[in-house]
This record gives structure tokens, C-alpha cells and sequence, in this order.
């Protein structure tokens, strides 16, 4: 499987909803997608932030429409920078 970041991220989420550990939710897409769609560090560091989010769904949503949208996580859009 040719390697889509969103799409990664999306599995990555659903598997965490889910209550998957991260070593469950890679075995699960490997398995799925093909073997090495989904890295160990890729995991663990999805698993890490939606552990932070305390539940909420919202900072793991936001992080997945940034990557969609081709913005890199934890920046700025210089366009605007916060402005209407």
C-alpha cells in the first residue's frame, strides 16, 4: 500500500478510540494495509498525543485536518497570523 499520512492518521485514531495500544494498532494496520505501512515511532507518537488530549478528541482532530490540509503541525498560517 503506497503510504497516505492521512490515511494513516485516520487508522492510527480509530485504533486508539477503540482502546487499542499502540502495539495493537499496528499489528491491526500492518495486517490490514500491508507490512511497514505504519511504523513503530508513527504509533507510539499518535498514542502519545491522544493520550494528552484526556479524552477529547479534539487536539487529535486537529492535528489530522492540519496534515490534510498540507499545514505542518504546531505552525502558523503566516497568511493571516490569527487575523480576519
Amino acid at each position: 500500500m503506497e503510504k497516505n499520512r492521512g490515511i494513516i492518521r485516520e487508522l492510527l485514531k480509530f485504533e486508539f478510540e477503540l482502546g487499542h495500544s499502540a502495539k495493537e494498532a499496528i499489528d491491526n494496520i500492518n495486517r490490514a494495509k500491508g507490512n511497514g505501512t505504519v511504523s513503530k515511532a508513527t504509533a507510539y507518537l499518535w498514542q502519545k498525543m491522544a493520550q494528552k488530549s484526556l479524552g477529547s478528541n479534539l487536539l487529535l482532530n486537529s492535528l489530522i485536518l492540519r496534515t490534510e490540509n498540507g499545514t505542518a503541525v504546531g505552525s502558523t498560517n503566516s497568511k493571516n497570523n490569527g487575523k480576519k
